[in-house]
């Protein structure tokens, strides 16, 4: 597949002043690879990035425009979505020095062979001198020496290093921020309010912020639905905010968002921030490598890795990691477990126990009680109203989180506990997990 023949102008005396711009025989001056430096012939060698204030790429993927002033960056094309800075500094940064690798003797651009009539990519860059340079780049050159390439206007064919060609052949919609909704690296999770999953447009889970760490790099969050309990930050950092953090578009899809049948009445998930702000991305069928998705009150749809989605298929217990309990020992202040009252606090990297007001051995309560509610698995959930026993243990977490956890466990059919989480009928767990947990406390 060629370039489409349309002439892409930066402004309206560019092309003029670059198709009558000449190669230079000599080049001085940049930390260049000391390869290059041996180069007779080049298309740009500006002392710096910032001299280049527009550029025009039109390749196989399609067409942009591209400009920079002082510290912002723009990308314009067919892809309504804002630029990616960090792509186009880097685009100016490479375009800024582009040596060429020698002459082509005795060949003509004109001459089919070397894919300039109708060249894989054509390039304009426009400098804050009102100058610039427009070339184009066409075929392979044998043995891996580089790619052709001729300056628009003048018949003389060149090499081009693959390297330095890349930026130009590589697909444009990498200019433009493909992510979905604000960032949640660093401490952009800590922003983050509410956290929405909808199927067949029926939400199957929902978390709310409980807590947040000073740095705002540790975040609390806990289940409102499909029941109510306090989450560890470790599980839901695992199975949500690092997808969450990683999700964004590899490519963007021609057509609306009701092309691909991404509407409210499917599958899609919410998040609501600090300042009120709330996103909702639909997502398609997740079937085969990628999934359409778009944002609700877009027009824009991009293709996302179908991984970046599994979230979206997890049920409560998976987001809990299959624990029934995810805490780490530092967010629990108090333990109730049956007729017994541990205390635990914790500071300065020491952790200290008591039980039923006496102390006991910090180490042998991790390796013992703590151990053994941390074991105890989910094995399935239920359904409410389901027949349930006379309660066999009680658990109360009392947490330093601003929210507790209450645990009944009721006896049921075969060697499970029907468990009822903070007044809701959930899960179910074996009982020998239980009475290990038991055996531990006594």
């Amino acid at each position: 597949m060629r370039a489409r023949g349309r002439t892409l102008a930066l402004l309206a005396g560019a092309v003029a002043l670059c198709t009558a711009g000449t190669l230079a025989l000599a080049f001085t001056g940049r930390d260049a690879p000391e390869q290059d430096r041996e180069s007779t012939y080049y298309y740009t060698n500006y002392a710096s990035s910032a001299e280049l204030i527009a550029a025009s790429v039109e390749n196989d993927s399609g067409s942009v425009v591209l400009a920079q002033a002082g510290e912002d960056r723009y990308a314009m094309g067919d892809i309504q979505a804002p630029a990616d800075g960090d792509e186009v500094a880097a685009f100016f940064t490479r375009a800024g020095f582009l040596p060429l690798v020698r002459l082509v003797e005795g060949a003509s651009a004109s001459d089919g062979q070397y894919g300039l009539t109708q060249p894989r990519a054509t390039v304009l860059l426009q400098d804050v001198r009102d100058g610039g340079v427009m070339f184009r780049l066409g075929d392979e050159a044998p043995g891996g020496e580089g790619v052709y390439t001729c300056l628009s206007g003048d018949e003389r064919v060149f090499i081009m290093s693959d390297a330095y060609a890349e930026p130009f052949l590589q697909s444009v919609e990498r200019f433009f921020d493909l992510t979905l909704y604000p960032s949640l690296e660093g401490d952009g999770a800590g922003a983050l309010r509410t956290i929405e999953i909808r199927r067949d447009g029926q939400t199957v889970l929902r978390l709310r912020q409980t807590a947040v760490s000073d740095t705002g790099a540790t975040v609390w969050f806990s289940l409102t639905e499909p029941w109510r309990m306090l989450i560890g930050a470790d599980p839901v950092k695992s199975a949500l905010l690092t997808p969450l953090r990683e999700l964004e578009g590899v490519s963007v899809l021609e057509g609306a968002p009701e092309d691909y049948g991404l509407t409210t009445a499917g599958d899609s998930f919410t998040l609501t921030y600090a300042d009120g702000t709330a996103v909702t991305v639909l997502t398609g069928p997740r079937e085969g490598d990628t999934v359409p998705v778009a944002a609700a009150d877009g027009d824009t749809v991009l293709l996302v890795p179908a991984a970046s989605l599994a979230f979206m298929d997890m049920t409560a217990a998976d987001v809990l990691g299959g624990r029934l309990l995810a805490l780490n020992i530092t967010d629990i202040e108090t333990l109730t477990l049956g007729s017994h009252v541990f205390r635990i606090e914790s500071g300065a990297g020491a952790v200290s126990v008591t039980r039923d007001g006496e102390s006991v051995d910090a180490a042998a309560f991790q390796n013992t009680v703590f151990t053994a509610l941390g074991r105890i698995s989910i094995g399935g959930e239920l359904a409410p109203g389901e027949p349930t026993g006379d309660e066999a243990l009680h658990i109360h977490v009392g947490t330093r989180l601003g929210e507790d956890i209450d645990l009944s466990f009721c006896q049921t059919e075969g060697r499970r506990y029907a468990v009822t989480v903070n007044g809701q009928l959930a899960v179910w767990c074996d009982r020998a997990a239980v009475s290990a947990l038991l055996e531990a406390a006594d």
